[in-house]
């Protein structure tokens, strides 16, 4: 995979903040990424005028694609994919082609069967489960609210159920400081409705290994833990888990009880107590916990957190195609 340290930046500056124009004129056989309603699309229009719809996100790990006019081809401007005027993969690291317009926008309206309070400012939602929706765990939906203009805002959550339950299931934190979506689906009650997309996302199983986690960057590695146990798959698999006080930490139980003893470890970063760990995840034990074997490790949390864990795991030398993560 190109390494790109820009590519977190570039993801949340083209997803979240850049303007794209609601309405414009495409050239025949030029394309553009522009707004229909309020989603982002990626238009090709061909020589005979037939536009064709797809979505701007690069299937490796969702930066909005550009249109090259001198090449006739869709660029990712993250780690370099390279996509046709109509979305199949010309380069990598992607693998998939484009979503067309018709799968990337498929919305389904889910009730909320179920509320529980888990931890400080975290509450789990059980919901209604789509016909035929599928899933792999660690992957996430975008939840679909409006906003006081009556806008559809998306946001991503990481499904904490397993694909074979028959329910779905989300982990979601509010943020006192935030005035925004998580606070207006903290104040749902059941019997209320909500949208979701399809599911998408990078974090996926794909052997034994280490999780390094902070906060709710838990939720899809306990989606894959729970998983695991479901499958009755034997395994090895070790947790460091960060936060900033017990009050925070949710299913702590839970996630000793699928994991072998002691390979679950948690840490506080503004608490000292004496069956925590105190202080932020270190070089220390993440080499001690990596050993000599040849491990995959996983990483989720917030930015800063992901650029500390992929500095130490540089000097510990740990291959980049080892380390599974959103961001990159």
């Amino acid at each position: 995979m190109p390494f790109n340290i820009k590519a977190p930046i570039i993801l949340i500056k083209d997803r979240f903040f850049k303007k794209y124009p609601k309405t414009s004129k495409i050239p025949s056989n030029s394309g553009k990424t522009v707004m229909r309603g309020n989603k982002k699309v990626a238009v090709y229009k061909n020589k005979s005028g037939e536009e064709f719809l797809l979505s701007p996100y690069c299937t490796h790990l969702g930066c909005v694609i550009d249109w090259n006019k001198e090449k006739k081809e869709w660029h990712c401007p993250c780690h370099g994919s390279i996509f046709s005027k109509t979305g199949e993969v010309k380069q990598g690291p992607a693998k998939k082609p484009l979503k067309k317009l018709d799968d990337e926008n498929k919305e389904y309206t889910i009730k909320i069967t179920g509320i529980r309070s888990l931890a400080n400012n975290v509450k789990e939602f059980t919901t209604e489960k789509p016909k035929k929706y599928t899933f792999k765990p660690g992957q996430a939906t975008n939840i679909v609210i409006l906003n006081k203009k009556g806008e559809k805002i998306f946001r991503p959550f990481t499904f904490t159920s397993t694909n074979k339950q028959p329910f779905l299931k989300f982990i979601i934190k509010q943020y006192p400081s935030h005035n925004g979506v998580t606070k207006k689906l903290h104040k749902m009650k059941v019997g209320d409705k909500l949208l979701i997309t399809e599911p998408f996302g990078a974090i996926q199983y794909k052997g034994e290994g280490l999780f390094l986690a902070a906060g709710t960057g838990i939720n899809p590695f306990l989606a894959i833990l729970r998983d695991l146990q479901e499958k009755d798959l034997k395994h090895n698999n070790i947790v460091i888990l960060s936060n900033k006080t017990k009050k925070d930490i949710y299913l702590e139980k839970e996630m000793s009880e699928i994991l072998k003893k002691g390979n679950f470890i948690s840490t506080l970063t503004e608490e000292k107590l004496p069956e925590y760990k105190n202080g932020r995840i270190d070089k220390k034990i993440i080499k001690e916990k990596l050993g000599k074997q040849k491990k995959y490790v996983y990483i989720c949390g917030p930015e800063g957190f992901e650029k500390a864990m992929k500095k130490i795991l540089s000097e510990l030398e740990v291959k980049e195609d080892m380390i599974i993560s959103e961001q990159w």
